[in-house]
């Protein structure tokens, strides 16, 4: 009889705390806090994780995210592009190596360069103007950004090019 008894006051000490943790939040949360999820590199892309694509974007807005983060870098002629890094090793992670000469090892593409090589193949590499583009388009989407850069210089020069 006891242990009914014990039993039944934690079963109401257990649903008196779901209660009360239920109503402590009353706050009203709107755009982008309304989200509990951050597709990280524009989310995966047919399995593909850190490709910063546009059809990554896209599918993962399909499914319902509207939170995104980008990476964002400089080119070397100075254009804002989201990419990941620049490393050989993270290149043919993107299967993206046929487009670098040897030489150039880990150092930035020309603009040229990053906008004229798919990503493994066959996805859209973006810049800050297409992401842009991609919230006109899409008007409930949020963007984060992750930026790599750590001289102050190039972090001046980047918040410039983020507010064009």
């Amino acid at each position: 009889m006891k242990r009914v008894i014990a039993a039944v006051i934690l079963l109401m000490l257990i649903g008196t705390f779901l209660l009360a943790y239920k109503g402590q939040s009353t706050e009203e949360h709107t755009g982008f806090t309304t989200h509990r999820v951050i597709s990280h590199a524009m989310g995966a892309v047919d399995g593909l994780a850190y490709t910063n694509a546009r059809e990554a974007f896209v599918e993962n807005y399909k499914k319902g995210s509207r939170v995104f983060e980008v990476d964002l870098m400089f080119t070397s002629d100075g254009h804002l592009v989201a990419r990941h890094e620049w490393t050989e090793s993270f290149t043919k992670q993107m299967q993206q190596e046929h487009a670098v000469a040897t030489e150039q090892g880990g150092k930035p593409w020309s603009y040229y360069q990053f906008k004229n090589t798919p990503i493994h193949g066959s996805y859209t590499p973006l810049d800050w103007k297409d992401v842009l583009d991609l919230l006109e388009k899409y008007p409930d989407a949020y963007i984060v950004t992750d930026t790599k850069e750590q001289d102050s210089a190039q972090i001046k020069r980047l918040f410039a090019q983020l507010t064009l």
